[in-house]
């Protein structure tokens, strides 16, 4: 597993333990910086899709989409999950 895939996987990871102690998620969202520092959403995945809470499925799919996303542009990107 590369470096961003370990990272995504391990930011997973704490959000689903964080929710076992202190209740259910219900969205993950991934947003991309524009080179105006403006947030612009362009993934999320809510309970009941078939991949919520597989965490090596989620990561596989956040990873992609950033991936996909990033492609279209030069030099370093930024981006966040929440």
């Amino acid at each position: 597993m590369n470096d961003v895939r370990g990272e995504i996987r391990g930011w997973l990871a704490e959000c689903f333990g964080d929710v076992e102690e202190e209740g259910v998620a219900a969205i993950v969202g991934l947003v991309h910086f524009d080179g105006r520092g403006q947030e612009n959403e362009i993934f999320s995945m809510k309970t009941g899709h078939a991949k919520w809470g597989k965490l090596d499925e989620m990561t596989d799919a956040f990873y992609k989409f950033a991936n996909r996303h990033a492609s279209g542009y030069t030099g370093a990107q930024q981006f966040k999950m929440s």
